[in-house]
């Protein structure tokens, strides 16, 4: 026989129903079944992360004709040696822009400047779907979608679920061209999920990280029982 009896019978517990030391208050009645979390309050802090950026091309306009050699030559290249010859790696020279030829090239205007913009990204937001932005403007000037590129969307598209708040994903990549040319600079498009834009005054300095103060600290003067606090010997 056992040194040690069952809790039940030690105890006295005549019930069977539930072990001693054992309590069931909490089996039926969950006291934070009623408690809920906001999971968002402002919609402006429902993107999670994305980017947002611009892409310029330009075509001048200009043409280059070509004329026949009058005479032979050899053929230009931009490498500066055989990878395979000993002595490469000594070399110190990098792209070969010293051309073999001697020549002149008739350069004209064919058309004006063709300016190209692409606005570019991607993002997610929790519980709300990805607005896909666009250009109005650009340089001063109104945008209009170019007819050789084709705008593209990609979403949006649930790409997780958050207890029950569903993650939205969606990137774009939207070309436009200008009908007259750009006259003034153009300010970069802000980023919505890290809350600054181009137009943010540059602080004059930033905080360096401060250490958190101990709880359990309690102010106090000095030991002045101790004789080596006082100075003495």
């Amino acid at each position: 026989m056992g040194l040690f009896l069952p809790e039940n019978v030690a105890q006295g517990v005549i019930s069977a129903n539930f072990e001693a030391g054992i309590d069931d208050v909490d089996n039926i009645n969950v006291p934070e079944a009623d408690v809920e979390s906001p999971w968002l309050i402002d919609k402006d802090v429902s993107w999670l992360d994305g980017e947002w950026w611009t892409e310029t091309t330009l075509d001048s306009g200009m043409v280059v004709h070509k004329l026949l050699p009058q005479s032979a030559q050899n053929a230009d290249t931009l490498s500066s040696g055989d990878i395979d010859a000993s002595g490469f790696s000594i070399k110190t020279d990098g792209i070969n822009f010293k051309s073999a030829g001697n020549f002149t090239d008739i350069v004209q205007r064919m058309a004006t400047s063709t300016y190209r913009i692409c606005l570019k990204g991607w993002a997610r937001r929790a519980g709300y779907q990805v607005p896909i932005p666009g250009l109005r403007t650009r340089g001063g000037v109104l945008l209009v979608p170019d007819d050789d590129l084709p705008q593209k969307v990609v979403g949006p598209c649930i790409i997780a679920n958050n207890y029950g708040i569903p993650v939205w994903y969606a990137r774009w990549e939207l070309w436009y061209t200008l009908a007259t040319p750009p006259v003034k600079a153009q300010i970069p498009p802000p980023n919505f999920a890290q809350h600054i834009s181009a137009t943010t005054d540059l602080l004059k300095g930033i905080q360096v990280p401060i250490t958190a103060p101990d709880a359990q600290s309690v102010r106090s003067g000095p030991d002045l029982t101790n004789p080596i606090r006082r100075g003495g010997q």
